[in-house]
């Protein structure tokens, strides 16, 4: 770009992602009526509840670009839009917005 100010930015990338995956499986318990007469010691549970967790490593792809906007001398502020691509088991997309604020020395 002719401006100063503005500097367009592309970005590739390849990388390492941990992918975690977990999920609370509740189990309903039929409640047992006992027969007239009979007592039950112990209440049942209405359900049962487990926590699963699964966790794996996947290849990481990423591309994207931005602006980087001069605000001062040694101030500039960015935005940027990135699209991931998680290569493994399961494939999956990710899209990502970010914007910040830089400061130069």
């Amino acid at each position: 770009t002719s401006a100063a100010r503005l500097t367009p930015f592309f970005v590739v990338g390849g990388g390492g992602a941990n992918v975690r995956r977990s999920v609370d499986l509740v189990v309903p318990v039929p409640l047992v009526t006992p027969p007239p007469g009979v007592t039950v010691p112990v209440p049942l549970p209405r359900s049962i509840r487990q926590h699963l967790a699964m966790s794996s490593n996947d290849l990481a792809l990423t591309i994207g670009g931005g602006l980087d906007v001069r605000v001062a001398s040694h101030v500039s502020v960015n935005a940027d839009l990135r699209y991931y691509r998680l290569l493994g088991e399961q494939d999956s997309n990710i899209g990502r917005f970010g914007a910040g604020v830089r400061y130069r020395f």
